[in-house]
């Protein structure tokens, strides 16, 4: 199903589900997962209803892997209300951010032009005690570069190269 999802072949992922199910194999969140990623690359809202409505109704719960694709996939498309509709579902069914997920929104954010609710997540990241990656720095560092402010992204890139950076402003 991987394979297929990767190569954007959601109908051959759809058989090799149907015959997982003829044969008596479940789904579990990991396949679903890869699913519900590829439908998400074709954007494609029915299927991603559809194939949430069948992890329900099969009593399993989306877990921070589906969230976080959720709001990495409507991040990177620009549609920030549901990156962040998304971000609100998953803390409301008891799921927290890991850095992964952190990152996925504090991305979305800064490229989506909504720096200071980057910085705010950020912080709250730090509160939580969840740390920063390289690639959650990179999301400050690229919209600072993108912003032509070449001193504040030099002076950050510093701050990560001495592992001081805490504080996105």
């Amino acid at each position: 199903m991987h394979a297929y999802c990767k190569e954007g072949r959601l109908e051959d992922a759809q058989h090799a589900h149907d015959e997982m199910e003829e044969r008596g194999i479940n789904m579990d969140l990991v396949c679903y997962a890869i699913i519900i990623h590829g439908i998400l690359d074709q954007k494609d809202s029915t299927l991603v209803i559809k194939s949430l409505k069948e992890i329900h109704d099969r009593g399993l719960r989306p877990d921070d892997f589906i969230y976080t694709s959720f709001i990495d996939k409507y991040g990177k498309t620009g549609d920030l209300a549901m990156a962040m509709a998304h971000w609100d579902l998953m803390i409301s069914v008891g799921f927290g951010p890991n850095v992964v997920t952190y990152t996925a929104m504090i991305n979305s954010l800064c490229k989506g032009g909504l720096v200071r609710k980057a910085e705010v997540l950020f912080k709250e990241m730090l509160v939580s005690g969840i740390f920063p990656n390289e690639i959650t720095h990179g999301c400050f560092l690229d919209h600072l570069t993108r912003e032509g402010n070449m001193e504040e992204a030099k002076r950050l890139h510093k701050a990560m190269l001495k592992g001081s950076f805490t504080d996105p402003n």
